[in-house]
């Protein structure tokens, strides 16, 4: 009589949350196609488009 861990069934095959978190990198994948990089770009020239505007404000008021 052998013994199957409890785990052992519980896991699809494949890699199981590693292979569903890769599925949103894929290129099925609906939205934007934009690199890290240009996100970490963007965010970094929003925050500091705001700073400007208020260093703007503050010397104006």
């Amino acid at each position: 009589m052998s013994v199957v861990p409890a785990s052992a069934g519980a896991r699809p095959a494949g890699g199981g949350l590693r292979s569903q978190v890769m599925s949103f990198y894929t290129d099925d994948s609906p939205g934007l196609k934009i690199q890290p990089v240009w996100v970490i770009v963007m965010s970094l020239g929003f925050i500091l488009f705001v700073t400007v505007l208020h260093i703007i404000g503050k010397l104006r008021g």
